[in-house]
């Protein structure tokens, strides 16, 4: 069954865009398919269909009339079936055994549009093979956000152009042109296709986020860590989170009962953390802040005496560094037992990120951490990990000293409560 193999088919590269004008041609894309079809009697269609499942043709109608009888109807297979060897030997005894003599071979000629074409399948037929085509995206909302490399940036309104009509809940598409600013995580973006509107919601951990994606952090692919830490909140405990942003880790633990101390030295992320305060309801559990990591935890600790159960440091780029925060923190005498939990994110480039990440926290603090989980959150790029570290303030923590000069904060900013 199946004995004839069919020739490969490689579109070839035509004039789909004009680079000067930035503009797509969408009418010139048809990619013609020669397939492997099976003709069956009406009455098998669906057996046969249920039997090649994984194997049937997608990209148009997978079932179409016979054109010479209309008592039978031809189930077209997938590109990468040539012949009997692609499929099977299951497959092959099924057509042998039951389909036989009703079914028939036979080949059917596809053409495909751009419509039908996959964002990928798009760009393989505009960008030059010999450059790396990048065509993920981190979803904001309607933005899609995208980091491409300089080599393929003459052809970024293209992408751009393609990424939108393939995703219909997208509106705009921008590009990272700069490195993410080290005060408020903000980085220097462009719109390469759709609307120059920034404004946006995103749904996490069943809260709502509002905000403007060009003047505040967020990254939806944290989404899992944010619930994951969020779980480990008990509703009537007491959060501290340093560097809040936009508040998702501070909202969906206040919806859930837990009473939450929120900072973010960034306005706009002070701004829109209220926001979504209010829009999820749980302002009565939360309490926003807009002022330095630092002097904010001696405020909670030294000055209003509140007992906090977990500090969240999420600011991978320096966080570890806000450790010596705790370093004199509390007096000698405190009881250990009301000492924080504290979750802190950080980079490594280590060949071993676990051991590295432990030891710049414990170089930090000054002591030795006994008992402490680390978490690989995920891989930013090739040989470079954010990490998380948890773990109990140790007791030791109480007889360091905390260094000259490490409790200032920039004079530029006033406390907002």
């Amino acid at each position: 069954w199946l004995r004839r193999r069919l020739g490969t088919f490689s579109p070839s590269r035509k004039s789909f865009c004009s680079m000067e004008a930035h503009t797509l041609d969408r009418s010139k894309f048809q990619t013609t398919y020669n397939l492997v079809g099976v003709k069956v009697p009406t009455q098998l269609t669906s057996k046969v269909v249920s039997q090649l499942k994984e194997f049937t043709w997608h990209k148009t109608r997978t079932v179409i009339n016979d054109p010479e009888d209309d008592t039978k109807r031809i189930i077209l297979l997938n590109s990468n079936v040539k012949g009997s060897d692609d499929l099977p030997e299951e497959k092959r005894s099924f057509f042998d055994k039951q389909a036989q003599p009703e079914a028939e071979i036979v080949t059917q000629t596809v053409t495909v549009g751009y419509d039908q074409l996959s964002a990928e399948e798009v760009l393989k037929q505009i960008v030059p093979p010999e450059l790396e085509l990048v065509t993920s995206y981190e979803s904001v909302g309607h933005i899609a956000h995208m980091n491409l490399r300089d080599e393929i940036l003459p052809y970024k309104y293209i992408i751009g152009q393609v990424i939108l009509d393939k995703n219909k809940i997208l509106r705009s598409v921008i590009n990272k042109t700069g490195e993410i600013n080290s005060v408020y995580r903000t980085f220097e973006m462009e719109v390469i296709a759709g609307v120059n509107d920034m404004v946006t919601e995103v749904h996490e951990t069943n809260c709502r986020f509002q905000f403007n994606f060009a003047e505040v952090y967020w990254n939806s692919r944290l989404g899992s860590e944010h619930a994951r830490v969020v779980d480990l909140f008990q509703p009537g405990q007491v959060v501290a989170d340093m560097f809040c942003g936009v508040g998702p880790f501070a909202v969906p633990a206040a919806k859930k009962g837990v009473v939450v101390h929120a900072n973010d030295l960034n306005p706009r992320s002070y701004h829109y953390l209220q926001h979504n305060g209010k829009l999820n309801k749980c302002m009565k559990f939360l309490t926003c802040y807009n002022m330095d990591g630092r002097q904010f935890m001696r405020n909670l600790v030294q000055q209003t005496n509140i007992k906090v159960d977990h500090v969240v440091m999420n600011l991978p780029a320096s966080a570890i560094s806000f450790l010596d925060t705790f370093v004199g923190l509390y007096a000698p005498d405190t009881d250990p037992s009301v000492l924080p939990t504290i979750h802190c994110y950080g980079f490594s480039n280590a060949a071993d990120p676990v051991a590295d990440i432990q030891a710049q926290a414990e170089a930090v603090l000054g002591i030795s951490i006994p008992d402490i989980t680390i978490i690989n959150v995920r891989n930013v790029s090739v040989g470079k990990f954010m990490m998380r570290v948890t773990f109990k303030l140790p007791a030791a923590i109480l007889n360091t000293t905390a260094k000259e000069g490490s409790d200032e904060e920039p004079k530029s900013k006033k406390p907002k409560v």
